[in-house]
Order: structure tokens, then C-alpha cells, then sequence
């Protein structure tokens, strides 16, 4: 579990979520960021991963063609659809929610938009490519045959595929 821990006895109501710390920054950081109110300590507010209670995490995709992203995403990478309105698909994606929300245009990924972590990366990989899917290959990236790239000797790896609205996905395994 992440957590920070500060004081909050000289942030107003008014104050604004970027006058708080993120939750993965240090707390150098934070003491940087809000100043003073750090060393006086009369309020302390915890910020974990728990903050929200029992809610659970709910994943985000940008698409512009729902009945082609319902098809990739159902047909080819397997997943339950649970909800379809005007506005998104809802898929299960191994127990958390995924929307896919239906937009005009996609912007391209600066990165990684979303990934699955599978037990065996080349295996998965194999069976997208025999669905159609193509693995992304960078330069100066040592990847294998299927396109899974090893970072460190311990096995574990990594492969990048796009959704058919050019959401850029991985498979990872642990080794």
C-alpha cells in the first residue's frame, strides 16, 4: 500500500487538489510542494491506496467505433462485455471493469494504455497473432520472434500490440 502522511492544519477548504501531494510522490517532495505545512502539526489526513474504501478500480479506453471495438476486444482478446450504452462498452477484464468510451477521435499513446499480466508471455502473444493481432517492434529493443522484449535475465517480458483505434496494449509475465 502507497501511503503519505501529512499535516493538514494550514490547508484551507479552498485549497486545490495540486496544493496536495500525489500519492507517489515523496514526501521531500510534498514538503516542497506545500511548504510550511508540513512541520506544524496539529491535523494529520492519510492518503493510501484504501482512501477510496471498498470501490474498485475501473480502467479507460478511447474508441471511435464501438461494434469494431466490441468485436477486438470480445472476439479476439476474449473478453466479457457487461454494459453497452451510447456512450461506452463495459468489458470485464479479468475482474476489473474496462470502458471503452466512444469518442470522436483517439489520440496516439505516448505509452502504454493498458495490459494484461499472463503467465506465459510468448504463448499469449502466439495465440493474438493466429487472431490477427500484430506485436509492435521498436528499435534497440532486443525482442524475440513473438515480440516480447526481456528487459533482465530474470525472465520476465513484455509484448505491444494496438486495439483497433490505435490503444497501445502489452501482455507482461513475471518470471
Amino acid at each position: 500500500m502507497v501511503s503519505s502522511t501529512i499535516d493538514a492544519s494550514h490547508v484551507s477548504e479552498s485549497s486545490t487538489r495540486e496544493d496536495l501531494p500525489d500519492p507517489g510522490r515523496s514526501v521531500h517532495h510534498a514538503e516542497r510542494h506545500i511548504g510550511s505545512a508540513l512541520s506544524q502539526a496539529s491535523t494529520t489526513l492519510t492518503y493510501s491506496s484504501q482512501m477510496f474504501g471498498v470501490g474498485s478500480f475501473v480502467g479507460f479506453l478511447l474508441i471511435t467505433d464501438a461494434a469494431r471495438a466490441k468485436r477486438f476486444y470480445g472476439e479476439v482478446l476474449g473478453l466479457a462485455l457487461l454494459h453497452e450504452d451510447d456512450f461506452a462498452i463495459v468489458m470485464d477484464a479479468g475482474g476489473t471493469q474496462l470502458r471503452l468510451s466512444i469518442v470522436a477521435e483517439v489520440p496516439a499513446p505516448s505509452g502504454t494504455s493498458a495490459g494484461w499480466l499472463v503467465q506465459d508471455v510468448n504463448a499469449a502473444a502466439r495465440a493474438l497473432a493466429t487472431a490477427g493481432v500484430t506485436f509492435e517492434r521498436f528499435p534497440g529493443m532486443d525482442q524475440d520472434a513473438d515480440g516480447v522484449w526481456r528487459p533482465s535475465p530474470d525472465g520476465a517480458g513484455v509484448a505491444w500490440f494496438r486495439d483497433p483505434d490505435g490503444n497501445r496494449l502489452s501482455l507482461t509475465n513475471k518470471p
